[in-house]
């Protein structure tokens, strides 16, 4: 289901509305199943990559928690499963294409299945995989409220990236109406439909018309579209993350904002911190996890920035 669509909007009314009618404790079994239905709706077999998702994730919190020893061992397997069930599905496909380029002959391509939001779902698994290693959360003893953080219908196609400590308190505690945050919801939804819809889509037109005719234009013209292009892919990012963060707002669920006036800025290392502000947090936890210094995690100069320094230097400062 597009979230571009009047059947997702459709979709989404009809949450809402049976989830405020709802009793409040089957409120949160009702958001479950939602999402689940709207996962198997795309496809009913995206379900047995998301299962294997979160049952590895969840049977390997649960066994790291419970023992004194082999914890980085378990962690490690669990890790290398669904970082492997990422890597096959998404890079095989571009890995033996450049094998075949150095072979000089054409590879037969697998036809592989790309669950819906396997890179988004896989990430929230981890960062709550490396929270239970790392000591800073339990591990959750049910599987129905892991479930639902891992399934969330809002974030699983775009984000934002949300860690299970900030997320899953506001999906297993159910919300009363709240007219105003229903209001401001609404309007962040529409909002992101804008930005996608007015603003990407109608960008997108003339960028396509010069990229695909480019010798037909002077440098001028290819230059304007290339600074047009870069508007696009923010209106197109920040605006179905706008949606996501309205439809769970109209829930009663607050999410994090990706994007937070990334052109109005001008440090280009602050510029990547804060439109990748969800990311930033777990680049932190990933590279601090083997450090036995909690505080590495919140150094200044982080994962992220240190990496576009280095990405900068490399391509500009060393020709």
């Amino acid at each position: 289901m597009n979230i571009i669509s009047l059947g997702f909007l459709a979709f989404v009314l009809l949450t809402a509305a049976v989830y405020y009618l709802l009793p409040l404790k089957l409120r949160p079994f009702w958001l479950l199943a939602a999402s689940l239905f709207f996962y198997i709706y795309a496809d009913i077999r995206y379900l047995l990559f998301l299962l294997a998702s979160i049952l590895s994730c969840y049977a390997g919190a649960r066994a790291i928690q419970g023992r004194a020893g082999g914890k980085k061992l378990i962690f490690l397997l669990v890790l290398l499963f669904n970082l492997g069930l990422l890597a096959c599905v998404k890079f095989l496909p571009y890995s033996l294409n450049l094998l075949g380029l150095v072979l000089g002959r054409e590879l037969p391509q697998p036809r592989l299945l790309v669950p819906l939001g396997i890179s988004f779902y896989t990430l929230q698994a981890l960062s709550y995989l490396i929270d239970v290693y790392r000591g800073e959360l339990r591990c959750e003893r049910s599987l129905w409220k892991f479930a639902l953080y891992m399934s969330f219908f809002p974030i699983i196609m775009q984000g934002p990236i949300c860690r299970y400590s900030q997320l899953s308190p506001q999906l297993s505690n159910p919300h009363r109406l709240d007219y105003r945050q229903l209001k401001f919801g609404a309007q962040l939804m529409l909002w992101g439909f804008f930005k996608k819809l007015v603003i990407a889509d109608r960008a997108g037109l003339l960028v396509n018309q010069v990229f695909d005719n480019y010798e037909a234009y002077a440098g001028l013209s290819v230059f304007l579209a290339m600074c047009l292009y870069t508007f696009q892919l923010y209106a197109d990012f920040s605006g179905c993350v706008d949606i996501s963060r309205g439809v769970s707002g109209m829930l009663g669920i607050s999410l994090p904002d990706n994007f937070r006036r990334s052109f109005l800025i001008q440090a280009s290392e602050t510029a990547l911190s804060r439109t990748l502000a969800a990311v930033n947090i777990y680049c932190r936890a990933g590279t601090s996890l083997f450090n036995n210094n909690p505080s590495a995690a919140i150094q200044p100069d982080n994962f992220p920035q240190s990496l576009f320094k280095h990405i900068i230097n490399s391509g500009f400062g060393k020709w």
